[in-house]
């Protein structure tokens, strides 16, 4: 098995989809904090660090949305850690895939034990390899290549985003968890 690092690097393959079930949790998501009021983007008030590869990620994101009229997502670190751990999973398995072994979406129970009420979720998942500096780019060129995912990142629904990656030599796995919470959440 190859080893896993807590951490962004992967190049070519993608997935994703979108869940538009609300799913219900048990507590909601935490005040939110304002970090670049000219941009717009506000952090989730947690401790999770977010990695540099992740925030590229997102900003190139939000920089697409720009581009194309859609307001900017704020990054969300109540799913920070969902998004993260499918990260390492699609790292460990090899193969991207949006299913669990039970076949439902595994991205679902992941939100769920987060504590997030919900409204619609999308899931993107991304392979690349070289430069570690220029992973995030690659990434974000290959989603937005893909009509799916270009849809998924451009979808005005979604207000929040999660960029979680993982490595393993020589190569990033980044998952980006796109949600909408419902009201009061």
């Amino acid at each position: 098995m190859t080893p896993v690092r807590f951490l962004p690097l992967l190049a070519g393959l993608v997935g994703a989809t979108v869940l538009l079930a609300p799913l219900l949790a048990a507590s909601p998501v935490t005040a939110q904090e304002p970090t670049d009021p000219a941009q717009g983007e506000s952090r989730e008030q947690t401790h999770a660090p977010v990695m540099q590869p992740e925030s590229a990620l997102f900003s190139l994101a939000n920089e697409e949305r720009a581009r194309n009229g859609i307001p900017p997502l704020r990054f969300d670190d109540a799913l920070l850690d969902a998004a993260r751990l499918r990260a390492i999973e699609q790292a460990r398995a090899g193969t991207l895939t949006h299913t669990d072994a039970s076949g439902g979406l595994a991205f679902s129970r992941l939100l769920s034990e987060a504590g997030v009420q919900i409204r619609v979720a999308g899931e993107a998942l991304v392979r690349v390899n070289g430069p570690e500096d220029r992973m995030p780019a690659y990434a974000h060129q290959t989603l937005v290549g893909s009509e799916r995912h270009r849809t998924l990142l451009l979808d005005p629904r979604f207000t929040h985003l999660a960029v979680g990656a993982a490595a393993t030599p020589g190569q990033l796995v980044f998952a980006q968890i796109f949600s909408a919470r419902l009201e009061g959440s």
